[in-house]
């Protein structure tokens, strides 16, 4: 069996790790035809666990519209549910989202929350 055989039948089985690496695969074509909106699917699935990593991808289809429609407020709801659990780089793009005041209103003490605690990860892009 190939590999996205192993992850499909985890993700089937409602595995949200799993789901989000099925997500990833569709979304890269790794191992499977490169498929947006059935990345999507996978990444959502996961993303409503509370799998961070998830609602970090599905953050980014939306805000890309890869697979799903263009929709900063969905991607800025997305990044926040990502970012409370601690992923950094979440909480490094919701950052850019307050500072520019795109899919949530303008607000700079809110960006620099949360650039602060990316950066306090250690995520480069946000020291």
């Amino acid at each position: 069996m190939t590999p996205a055989k192993w992850f499909r039948l985890a993700a089937e089985q409602g595995d949200a790790s799993a789901q989000n690496i099925l997500g990833w695969m569709y979304a890269n074509g790794r191992g499977v035809p490169q498929d947006y909106a059935e990345a999507a699917k996978w990444f959502r699935l996961a993303a409503e666990k509370g799998e961070a990593r998830a609602q970090f991808n599905l953050s980014l289809m939306y805000e890309q519209g890869d697979g799903v429609p263009q929709d900063d407020a969905e991607a800025a709801k997305w990044y926040r549910l990502a970012a409370e659990k601690g992923e950094a780089r979440a909480q490094n793009n919701l950052a850019g989202m307050y500072y520019d005041g795109v899919g949530v209103p303008q607000d700079d003490a809110e960006a620099a929350k949360w650039y602060r605690l990316a950066a306090e990860q250690g995520e480069a892009r946000a020291q």
